[in-house]
């Protein structure tokens, strides 16, 4: 009996192990797997942010996120209104917007820094209209030295806007 006792203890104890493990999702850019860390939603927006393994939400080197903008239909209107958040957050934040002519999408970067020069983030915004609303993709570096960020970012720059205009963030 007790035998039989302990068989149903270790078998209830892996089932239970084997149901509360869930599926990470999980995104590839850059030669690197990001893993998903934080969603959110409300009415207008929905939100998955990724992070590598070795980064937490909270404390993050390298971040991909997916935005699904329910409430908006055209993402030029999306990005001039973050362009004006960047002015008033930052007048010299530099910024630059490419649209590509043949599919729409538009290509958003900037740098944005803490005042104290204490960390900078660069980010890459892809967005694309979709008949549920604009989507948004997100790339972004955050590094603990500005000057250091802003001495990579001339070197890397390139070959990041590149390979964003390329991404296809599909979940697997």
């Amino acid at each position: 009996m007790r035998l039989l006792t302990s068989f149903f203890v270790i078998t209830a104890l892996l089932v239970s192990i084997a149901a509360s493990e869930v599926e990470t999702k999980s995104l590839e850019f850059d030669g690197e797997t990001y893993y998903l860390a934080h969603t959110d939603q409300n009415d207008s927006q929905m939100i998955e942010e990724f992070v590598r393994k070795q980064d937490t939400i909270h404390k993050w080197q390298r971040l991909l996120s997916i935005r699904r903008f329910k409430a908006l239909k055209d993402s030029r209107a999306l990005v001039k209104s973050f362009v004006d958040a960047l002015k008033e957050q930052n007048a010299k934040a530099p910024y630059d917007v490419q649209v590509n002519k043949a599919t729409g999408e538009i290509l958003f970067d900037f740098v944005v820094w803490a005042p104290d020069g204490s960390t900078a983030e660069f980010n890459v915004w892809k967005f694309k209209n979709t008949p549920e609303g604009v989507v948004g993709y997100q790339f972004a570096i955050k590094s603990a030295n500005a000057r250091t960020l802003m001495s990579n970012l001339q070197k890397m720059r390139t070959a990041i806007l590149e390979k964003m205009a390329d991404a296809e963030f599909t979940k697997e």
